[in-house]
């Protein structure tokens, strides 16, 4: 078993994903919804962090770094390119630009129920 730091460090970061997902399963599942719908509304296919994090509160017990864990292990979502956050407190440091390519199935029928994103 390879047992570099980088390997370590990737290791650790997976199983605190896998725990934060199991531990927060409902505000990850509002975040992924959230980027879903707003993929589907550009005409690109695309979204970013930043615009789901404007939609969302953190709630101050949850760290949020979280939001690294929202485009994670969905194969539905393929990083395309960079950009740099809009956000004041990331001093513009680059952030994916994430196409979704899963299935628009239902879509209207979930605008109906929750409204403007």
């Amino acid at each position: 078993m390879d047992s570099t730091p980088s390997r370590q460090n990737n290791m650790k970061k997976a199983e605190a994903m896998t725990l934060f997902e199991q531990q927060r399963a409902e505000l990850l599942a509002n975040c992924r919804y959230i980027a879903k719908h707003l993929a589907i509304r550009n005409p690109r296919g695309e979204t970013t962090i930043d615009e789901i994090r404007s939609r969302v509160t953190c709630p101050e017990w949850v760290n949020p770094k979280f939001f690294g864990s929202v485009f994670s292990g969905d194969k539905n979502w393929e990083q395309r390119g960079y950009v740099k956050s809009k956000r004041e407190e990331a001093h513009g440091r680059p952030i994916g630009v994430w196409y979704y390519k899963g299935s628009m199935d239902g879509q209207n029928s979930l605008f109906n129920i929750q409204g403007e994103l």
